[in-house]
């Protein structure tokens, strides 16, 4: 048996894929997108 693309594993997890539609640069994984979206978000608010 061999490794699932990564898009085929994520695709389910997430509850709420549409809260931030992002149009992400690599479509295996959009959901990357949104958690660096929302540290990044976090870095800013407690700098």
């Amino acid at each position: 048996s061999f490794p699932l693309p990564l898009g085929l594993q994520v695709r389910e997890p997430p509850v709420e894929p549409s809260a931030r539609p992002v149009p992400a640069p690599y479509h295996d994984d959009p959901y990357v997108v949104t958690r660096d979206a929302a540290i990044a978000d976090a870095a800013i608010a407690t700098s």
